[in-house]
């Protein structure tokens, strides 16, 4: 019986996709670790690739040693009934085999992947950091200079005509009361 009460058919109850997550976990095994050869095979034969190894190729690593790890979890957990309907599993196995390993599987997917997701976001973080250090960089610490001095003046400068402003009307951008 579903949540709403209505009758739910027999197929469904017996639906396993274990199958699926197993074959899904295995193509992600071998697709990103052929990607990740290739990333790093295109950057070896790219003749101006300096440095050859940095924070940029290091976040790769650790986002597909993460992405493996949750595949890896995934076919583990199909031994302790990922894939299978409440149903069909409580028929099929007892509450006792799910055990320690089930429960390390049940919590590290989820650390698993917010650690696969946050390297390869980093990556872009760390790619633009060696862009910035070579052409950007003077003049984002010229900008960084500028604007706080900009804005500390306009504060300033605002502040003083609130405070000492007679209440007059505005001319030509500036006040008629005298400013000290």
């Amino acid at each position: 019986m579903s949540l709403s009460g209505a009758p739910v058919s027999n197929e469904y109850l017996h639906e396993n996709n274990s199958k699926s997550l197993l074959i899904t976990a295995i193509v992600f095994l071998v697709l990103n670790t052929i990607l990740v050869l290739m990333r790093f095979a295109a950057r070896t034969f790219r003749t101006n690739a300096s440095p050859p190894f940095g924070w940029d190729d290091l976040c790769i690593l650790l986002g597909w040693l993460f992405s493996q790890g949750i595949a890896i979890d995934s076919i583990v957990a199909i031994h302790f009934g990922t894939g299978m309907r409440a149903l069909l599993w409580e028929e099929t196995s007892s509450p006792e085999k799910i055990g320690h390993w089930g429960r390390i599987t049940f919590y590290a997917g989820p650390i698993l992947y917010s650690a696969a997701v946050v390297f390869p976001k980093n990556r872009n973080f760390a790619s633009l950091l060696t862009h910035i250090n070579r052409s950007l960089l003077p003049g984002l610490l010229l900008a960084a200079h500028y604007r706080p001095v900009a804005l500390r003046y306009c504060e300033h400068h605002h502040s003083r005509r609130s405070v000492y402003d007679t209440g007059s009307r505005m001319e030509h951008g500036r006040t008629r009361g005298k400013m000290l």
